[in-house]
């Protein structure tokens, strides 16, 4: 207790004798009571020493035992009369309003109580949704209670328009992008009033469509020999308000381009790839805008560096690069300057809260993920790399259970941890959703399979959810059991899996869901499938209400 209340105790040389023993412990006796005197009227000034009370005061509901303090009159949940979808969870929140007009989150400290749990469960305000239906939700605190009605609904899966023929846009990349006017943008690899030769079919468009489905073709690739064509990405929304995207074909060396297009479909080439030995070439990944202004981005191909287990000529490890927005180009980092390094990006970069960027390449790390034959360096990495361009191989996938070949981006989760999906390893060889911090301790959250219904092979794309949970879409399998069906699945930051829609069957309904989900304004998500019916063969645009 002295220490603690006077810092350390140095004891005296007092000699042996026993009188000097004595006068020690009456010295010690009287400062450890003169201690306690000092903690029990300190206690007392601040309201302590009530029997039984909480943060609220004790039982009779006020915050302290002072004359004066403020008294609990009141307590209400929020949200109120909330609407869940089947096999979510959510949060409620118990408000208490006291006499002073001042309020506190007391969920914490309430008895929470369902009055149907086989609808909805709840738990220090967690609500988990069971099965359709209502439940009266209660709460209870010191006496005061409130209720809400919570009505839990089945999700509903709807589509909300059909691509047709050119030159409507055909075959959609994604995700969707939810731009400032409160509707949706995209890019489609084909379809367009445009044909380009060298591929003979139609070269590509950008697309508007609203939440309920009015679509509109903004602007169509392949004016002119030397435009853009062949988009393979979604779009960004620059801090400017206009759209910005990448093309693998086109521009001044036919080699790719970073292009930007007004919300009415005004479109300029800001750059052309290939201009240089070195550049990179064939862009199929989306851009970001990083804090200083400047769009970064990744390259399939091209840079310094030939891979060996690349079978085509020329320097082509793809790169990372740096483009101003009057157009000025830097690469950063060409891939493949060793063995183990990474090789082929084909995602886009996130720059997360550290400030370095990150991303993955689908070749390359110190793995061999042959299937037939011997494949050395072939399993796929993430990278870091800092704002000066250095980068850093934090992880080589591949190891026993382990992800495979990652063709997408990373998110930044809420508890700082990145994560990503691989269509393919993991435990079932269905693909995974991982997890690895910025240092590079990486964890597989879900392996797909082996049960078709689960879903199998996850598209390169998450979604971080305004509920904290991560939203994405497989591929293959659901309901119906088919390899080209697909899901739209919820993944807690835990590792909870639910399957939320299926698609298919394929030739009957619209299937393929391979350009992940984005979370419209209205809470719903909303998605392209690459496939659809004999109807709608361009595929389509889907909304799933889970709210």
């Amino acid at each position: 207790m002295l220490v603690a209340a006077f810092g350390r105790y140095e004891p005296r040389k007092l000699g042996t004798s026993r009188d000097a023993d004595a006068s020690l412990l009456g010295l010690l006796a009287t400062s450890r009571r003169t201690v306690i005197l000092f903690f029990l009227l300190l206690l007392a000034a601040c309201g302590g020493g009530g029997g039984g009370g909480n943060d609220s005061g004790g039982a009779g509901g006020g915050m302290g035992t002072g004359t004066g303090q403020a008294t609990l009159i009141s307590v209400a949940i929020s949200p109120s009369n909330p609407i869940l979808a089947v096999e979510t969870t959510s949060a409620l929140v118990l408000t208490g309003t006291y006499s002073d007009g001042s309020t506190r989150d007391l969920s914490a400290g309430a008895a929470w109580a369902s009055s149907t749990p086989s609808v909805a469960a709840v738990a220090g305000g967690s609500v988990s949704a069971l099965a359709s239906g209502t439940t009266t939700i209660s709460a209870t605190y010191n006496g005061l209670s409130a209720s809400t009605v919570v009505t839990v609904k089945a999700a509903a899966l709807s589509f909300i328009y059909s691509f047709g023929p050119p030159p409507d846009a055909s075959q959609s990349n994604g995700p969707l992008l939810l731009a400032s006017d409160g509707n949706f943008y995209g890019t489609s690899r084909s379809g367009g009033a445009n044909v380009c030769e060298d591929i003979k079919v139609p070269c590509g468009a950008i697309f508007k469509i609203t939440a309920d489905g009015k679509e509109t073709v903004i602007s169509s690739f392949g004016a002119s020999p030397s435009d853009a064509y062949r988009p393979n990405a979604g779009l960004i929304q620059g801090k400017d308000g206009l759209l910005y995207g990448t093309t693998s074909n086109g521009g001044t060396y036919d080699q790719g381009t970073v292009f930007k297009v007004s919300l009415t479909g005004t479109r300029t080439i800001v750059y052309s790839f290939g201009g240089t030995p070195n550049d990179g070439v064939t862009p199929v990944a989306a851009l970001l805008q990083a804090d200083d202004g400047n769009f970064y981005g990744t390259t399939a191909s091209g840079g310094s560096n030939h891979c060996a287990n690349i079978p085509q000529d020329g320097g082509n490890c793809g790169t990372i690069f740096k483009v101003t927005p009057q157009g000025v180009e830097t690469v950063l980092h060409s891939f493949g300057a060793s063995a183990s390094d990474g090789a082929e990006p084909i995602g886009s970069l996130l720059q997360a809260s550290d400030g370095n960027f990150y991303g993955t390449t689908i070749d390359g790390g110190a793995n061999d993920c042959g299937v037939s034959a011997p494949s050395p360096n072939s399993c796929g990495t993430v990278f870091k790399m800092t704002a000066a361009g250095a980068v850093t191989i934090i992880h080589s996938f591949g190891a026993r259970g382990d992800g495979i070949a990652p063709q997408g981006s990373l998110i930044q989760g809420s508890d700082g941890a990145l994560y990503g999906t691989t269509p393919s390893g993991g435990e079932s060889a269905g693909g995974v959703v991982f997890r690895i911090t910025t240092g590079g301790s990486e964890t597989v959250l879900h392996s797909f399979g082996p049960a078709l219904t689960d879903g199998n092979g996850p598209s390169p794309f998450l979604t971080l959810g305004s509920d904290g949970n991560l939203y994405g879409t497989a591929r293959s399998g659901g309901e119906h059991q088919c390899t080209s069906c697909g899901t739209v699945f919820k993944l807690t930051l835990a590792g909870a899996h639910t399957v939320l829609a299926s698609f298919g069957p394929v030739n009957e309904a619209p299937n393929d869901p391979g350009a992940g989900v984005t979370e419209g304004k209205d809470g719903a998500f909303y998605g392209v499938t690459f496939s659809g019916p004999l109807t709608a063969l361009g595929g389509t645009v889907f909304k799933l209400t889970v709210k």
